[in-house]
């Protein structure tokens, strides 16, 4: 998809099982072992987060 973003109808037709294996409805989620970046959204403030964010993303692309 596009940008990332999966249509609500994936979801209902995961529900309906028409789609197998749909990560959080026929599949379980699966936490990362090492993930880059974790965003504790609870403990930061959104502008935080947003530096984290940014901070990656300018050492990931070399911007």
């Amino acid at each position: 998809m596009p940008g990332g973003k999966i249509p609500r109808a994936h979801y209902a037709r995961a529900t309906r099982g028409e789609i197998h294996k749909f990560t959080g409805v026929s599949s379980r989620y699966e936490e990362p072992l090492s993930p880059t970046l974790c965003l504790n959204t609870d403990q930061q403030t959104v502008e935080q987060s947003v530096k984290l964010l940014t901070e990656l993303l300018i050492k990931r692309c070399k911007l």
